[in-house]
């Protein structure tokens, strides 16, 4: 059975802001059929609730093709209700986090090749896992570019809550997989989830997991440097987790007015930290708090299809089949990379969605990423 996500006829109907290239229509596509099963399934009278779906400027493809293929993407927001506990668990939970530690009387070389082998060793001893070689994620010796004054920035999440039996990841043989349940929509689509007393155990641990994230890269920069007065000042930002028990931030930062989130661009790019006064746009509101982008995401070079096909377990993304479990990833897809426009253009269209400024920008001297470590300067 096919479920595909196209609807041409609709997106040409549907008069989409400008600020909408054609990989996030078709997304959206996607994330409307999402939320029609998603509501289908907590119409029901245990449930009796609902749910919404907000994409954000910088929504695209995720790496992992269980997130996809359940229904999410990067760059979106996802509120519910429900009577009674309950997560989607495609939305892949974990924490991710930026951090910025401002660091005082540092020369330029005391961030090297030695510094991420030796921080590396004293890892493998701890009870922390080290990911700064996945995805986007990163160590980076930067420079305020107004001030000069340096700093070290931290992007990685709480990989000891992602794969391992007691992750909130949907992977084999975990406690969560075990009690997940599936259900089918009519419009072709799955929502696999957990209700009860296993999605309220699931919601206590992701909401534990901000600050678990936060002291973990506190324990990682004081590995790095070992003595403590060499940080000066310290910022958390989260774009990905369960603000509550019925919301999960996926690539975005939720925010009540007059706040601050960074902005990451590309590998040895400049780094920015914006502050936001509101958004201008309706559907980046929540309630009291609006959504912000997280960085530039990652877009189909080709006009996006994407199909399911549930009985033999795969997603189709433009002609090339990929397992629904968890282990198959997009990165490697042949038409998908990070999104092809300019920080000036990029900063343009984020003017039509937020009221902000530019409080700093970072120019990174060297850094430590799935690439090895790199100096840029």
């Amino acid at each position: 059975m096919y479920g595909t996500i196209m609807h041409k006829e609709n997106r040409k109907k549907e008069n989409y802001h400008m600020i909408w290239d054609e990989s996030q229509k078709v997304l959206m596509d996607y994330l409307k059929e999402t939320e029609i099963a998603m509501n289908e399934l907590l119409s029901q009278k245990q449930y009796g609730g609902n749910c919404k779906i907000q994409p954000n400027i910088d929504l695209g493809f995720p790496h992992d093709v269980i997130r996809l293929g359940g229904g999410f993407a990067t760059g979106i927001y996802v509120w519910w209700n429900s009577n009674i506990p309950f997560i989607p668990i495609d939305i892949c939970m974990n924490v991710c986090t930026v951090s910025f530690y401002k660091l005082e009387n540092i020369e330029d070389n005391l961030f090297n090749e030695k510094t991420v082998e030796v921080l590396l060793e004293r890892l493998q001893e701890s009870s922390y896992i080290a990911n700064f070689h996945r995805g986007n994620h990163f160590i980076s010796f930067s420079e305020d570019i107004s001030t000069n004054e340096k700093y070290l920035i931290i992007h990685s999440s709480a990989a000891e809550f992602e794969t391992m039996y007691n992750g909130l990841y949907p992977v084999e043989d975990n406690l969560f997989f075990e009690n997940t349940k599936i259900y089918n929509a009519r419009n072709g689509r799955y929502i696999r989830y957990l209700a009860g007393e296993k999605a309220e155990l699931f919601v206590r641990l992701a909401e534990n997991l901000y600050i678990f994230n936060e002291n973990r890269h506190d324990f990682i920069i004081n590995s790095i440097f070992r003595k403590k007065e060499r940080i000066e000042m310290v910022s958390h930002y989260h774009h990905y987790g369960m603000p509550s028990a019925n919301e999960a931030i996926i690539g975005c930062h939720l925010l009540e007015h007059d706040s601050c989130s960074p902005l990451l661009t590309r590998p040895g790019e400049n780094i920015f930290l914006l502050k936001y006064q509101d958004t201008l746009l309706q559907n980046f509101r929540t309630g009291n708090h609006f959504i912000t982008p997280h960085g530039l995401g990652k877009q189909d070079v080709v006009e996006p299809e994407i199909l399911l096909d549930i009985g033999n377990k795969e997603l189709v993304l433009d002609g090339y089949k990929y397992k629904l479990q968890y282990g198959e990833s997009l990165r490697k897809h042949s038409t998908l990379k990070l999104r092809d426009i300019s920080i000036d253009d990029f900063m343009s269209k984020m003017k039509t969605v937020y009221d902000f400024s530019i409080v700093k920008e970072y120019k990174q001297l060297a850094s430590y990423n799935k690439d090895g470590f790199i100096r840029w300067k």
